[in-house]
């Protein structure tokens, strides 16, 4: 006969080996969440040291490409035969793809990295499409094509999206559409469209597009191009076609600004993006003066672009492609501002920003806008540490160049409320991310810290160099103020002007007030 079981003790017994069950369980989850963390870590690690070394490729291979340029573009001026001439062109054109690859490297490498932030901003749709235009216009007439452009009039005056990666999308489709074109004209038209779920945007159609671009795009939608549903891109497909690598960035951009790209069955190539309607009575802008601006960029494409974003705003542009004929520019003196992209051959952005600042004279203390395909917070750091002004990413985004301009050359702040501007930081946020910006913040508080006991005690040459570090960093984190009294300050100390020691007491006190403000946002 059985002993009879204890109720009790066995109920002891099955809580005792569930929580031992549960304990295992929790340690064993908790050991796989730190070894997917750590594994998250070193992934995360793995795309930055990715996205480092392409933009170091990228940078010394620009070096030769820009070498190989220069040594062969004046044969073209030589009294060649036929085929010589030939042989010239082709190795003109052949290096001109390579640097079209080596953005697009440097474009996918930041989609990986995560590191795009759309802007969302009005802008007019007629200027991004006449400046892509515009840009592509000599690449059009060297092969006997001309490129027109048409707008639904139902689209409206101005949308809202992002401008500058609108023009990248265009100018890049429109190349490769170039590249093969077989009719006298390639047009592009610009309609209205609903986008799913229920959002507006804008439809572009490119009608006579090279059969290559069209047989890509066919065999991107044969390979699985559903495969990119939901803002994904699909992977480019295994062929050696050079186009796979810059439609696959531009599929990328457009999922992200909600959009797709395809061909219909006549070969009419088309794109869609998000974009909805602008204010309807926007502000006036303010008068801004004519500027004499030093544009500094390699790649033909974006040397047209700047140029047409500028003059269209009455400025008068100069345009070179290597550094050290920048240095030589700006020492004869002239020049209002500076666009200086980094990696120019010669001496790349920072060497150049910095032979500028060793000038004698006026010309050392030019504003010196980057241009920046990087996105990472401690090359922003290079930028300011070499004595650049201020830093855009590329694609150059139309209201960025301007407001950044104005930063940099306006003579008085535009209003009293604009002691502190949150737009700039919000704006750097989209680019940099929440977090970067507020490391940006957190520096620069720990500097003003130190700059604020300068001031109080400093003498003229001191105060010079306290206001040229100021004008440098303050209208990068939106103390609009501080950067223009900063600029006066450095002048009148370094002519040794009596209203020095009045302009430093003005900006201790702007100084303090922003600091205030960016305690306040950095929370």
């Amino acid at each position: 006969m059985s002993t009879p079981s204890d109720p009790a003790a066995d109920l002891h017994t099955a809580n005792t080996t569930l929580e031992q069950s549960v304990a295992a369980h929790a340690a064993e989850i908790a050991r796989l969440s730190a070894a997917l963390e750590a594994a998250q870590v070193r992934a995360e690690e793995a795309v930055r040291a990715k996205t480092r070394t392409l933009a170091f490729m990228s940078q010394e291979i620009r070096v030769p490409v820009g070498a190989i340029v220069d040594a062969v573009r004046p044969l073209l001026a030589a009294p060649l035969g036929p085929a010589e001439r030939e042989r010239v062109s082709r190795i003109l054109r052949s290096v001109g793809t390579l640097r079209l690859l080596l953005e697009d490297l440097s474009d996918l490498a930041r989609l990986e990295a995560d590191e795009i932030r759309l802007e969302q901003e009005p802008f007019a749709v007629e200027t991004v499409l006449g400046s892509a235009v515009s840009a592509l216009r000599e690449a059009a007439e060297e092969r006997g094509m001309r490129v027109e452009s048409f707008i639904d009039p139902a689209v409206p005056a101005k949308v809202v999206g992002d401008a500058a990666w609108l023009r990248h999308v265009l100018v890049d489709l429109l190349g490769l559409a170039l590249r093969d074109g077989e009719a006298p004209v390639l047009t592009v038209r610009v309609a209205v469209a609903a986008l799913d779920g229920g959002r507006q945007g804008l439809r572009f159609t490119v009608a006579e597009a090279g059969p290559g671009l069209v047989a890509e795009l066919r065999a991107w939608a044969a390979d699985g191009a559903a495969d990119g549903a939901g803002g994904e891109a699909p992977t480019p497909p295994g062929r050696a076609g050079e186009r796979a690598l810059g439609l696959h960035v531009c599929r990328r951009i457009l999922g992200l600004m909600g959009g797709a790209m395809g061909v219909e069955a006549d070969g009419m190539v088309w794109f869609t993006v998000g974009a909805d309607p602008g204010p309807a009575a926007p502000a006036a802008p303010r008068d801004r003066p004519s500027l004499s601006i030093l544009v500094v960029e390699d790649n033909p494409v974006n040397q047209r672009v700047n140029a047409w974003l500028l003059e269209k705003d009455g400025h008068r542009v100069t345009v070179v492609g290597d550094g050290r004929q920048a240095v030589r520019l700006v020492a004869t003196g002239g020049f209002d501002a500076v666009l200086m992209d980094l990696d120019v051959p010669g001496l790349d952005g920072l060497e150049a920003t910095r032979a500028i600042r060793a000038l004698r004279g006026p010309e050392a203390q030019v504003p010196v806008i980057a241009i920046t395909a990087s996105t990472l917070l401690e090359d922003a750091e290079r930028c300011r540490a070499a004595g650049m002004d201020d830093h855009l990413p590329k694609p150059v985004n139309p209201a960025a160049l301007a407001r950044a301009l104005a930063r940099l050359t306006d003579p008085e702040p535009p209003a009293e409320a604009a002691e502190f501007d949150s737009t700039v930081l919000a704006a750097l946020e989209g680019v940099l991310g929440a977090d970067r910006v507020r490391a940006l913040v957190e520096d620069f508080l720990d500097r003003a810290v130190a700059l604020r006991a300068r001031l109080e005690r400093a003498d003229a040459p001191e105060l010079a160099e306290v206001a040229a570090e100021l004008k440098k960093t303050a209208g990068t984190v939106g103390l609009a103020a501080v950067h223009h009294t900063a600029m006066k300050l450095e002048h009148a100390a370094h002519e040794g002007r009596m209203e020095a020691a009045a302009l430093a007491v003005t900006l201790d006190e702007q100084l303090t007030r922003g600091v205030e403000r960016l305690r306040a946002f950095a929370g």
